[in-house]
């Protein structure tokens, strides 16, 4: 015993049992949680090319309203192409894409082949839904 007290005055105290437990538990919860932060990434990605749909679709029918005054009720499968007023939209594959029309405006919603789905988007057909959003997936 007395080695450790003439270890502590001449190199000052030992570490603190607490920060050492805190610094363990932290490590113990980042390996614990980077497993669940994980899937949550890999999901989010496989949900992208589905919303990347449900808005292309959106601006497709918004230029049909603006030229007609009226969305097309439209359900589009994967890799399926359809023309939405001279817009030619074709789903990505294992995308599918709905369109309803709402009581002012339209309603859009994708699934995947993953059983992902948006909900239904709505659309009140005087805003730009691609106003302000980068479709292209290059910089």
């Amino acid at each position: 015993m007395q080695c450790m007290s003439s270890w502590r005055s001449d190199h000052g105290p030992l570490p603190e049992k607490g920060l050492l437990i805190a610094l363990g538990a932290a490590f113990a919860a980042i390996v614990v949680l980077l497993p669940f932060a994980n899937q949550l990434d890999n999901r989010t990605d496989r949900q992208r090319p589905m919303y990347a749909e449900v808005t292309e679709m959106a601006v497709a029918q918004y230029e049909l309203m603006r030229k007609t005054g009226a969305p097309e009720q439209v359900t589009v499968g994967p890799g399926e192409t359809v023309l939405v007023g001279n817009v030619e939209f074709t789903a990505a594959p294992g995308v599918a894409v709905q369109v309803r029309e709402a009581e002012i405006g339209y309603d859009v919603r994708g699934r995947n082949q993953y059983g992902d789905a948006t909900g239904w988007q709505h659309y009140d057909g005087k805003t730009d839904p691609g106003a302000e959003i980068d479709l292209s997936l290059t910089d």
